[in-house]
C-alpha cells in the first residue's frame, strides 16, 4: 500500500512537472517571436512583419494550458490540492480509529 501511494506521487510529480515546464516554454514563445519582430522592424520587410505580428497577437491572447477535459488545469496548484485533500482524509480517519 505505502508503495503504491510512493509511486502515485512519483508519478504525479513528474507529470506536473513535465506539464509545467512544458507550458513556461511554450508561453516563452512570444518573447521569441517579438524578438525577431524587432530585429525585422529595422529591416522593414513588410510582408513577412504583418504575419509576425498576427502570430504573436495570438500567442499573447492564447496562454498555453494542460486541463483534465476543462474541468481542473493541471499544474502545481492541481497538485497541492490532491496532497491537502489526501492529508485531510488521513486525519479522519486518524480521529474515527481513536
Amino acid at each position: 500500500m505505502v508503495t503504491m501511494l510512493i509511486f502515485f506521487h512519483l508519478w504525479l510529480t513528474m507529470l506536473i512537472s513535465s506539464y509545467s515546464s512544458t507550458q513556461k516554454e511554450a508561453n516563452k514563445t512570444v518573447n521569441y517571436i517579438h524578438d525577431v519582430w524587432n530585429c525585422w522592424v529595422l529591416r522593414k520587410v513588410d510582408k513577412n512583419l504583418q504575419h509576425l505580428q498576427l502570430v504573436s497577437i495570438r500567442l499573447l491572447n492564447s496562454k498555453l494550458k494542460f486541463t483534465a477535459k476543462y474541468f481542473f488545469d493541471l499544474d502545481w496548484t492541481f497538485y497541492h490540492m490532491i496532497i491537502v485533500g489526501v492529508v485531510t482524509y488521513l486525519v479522519i480517519l486518524m480521529q474515527f480509529n481513536s
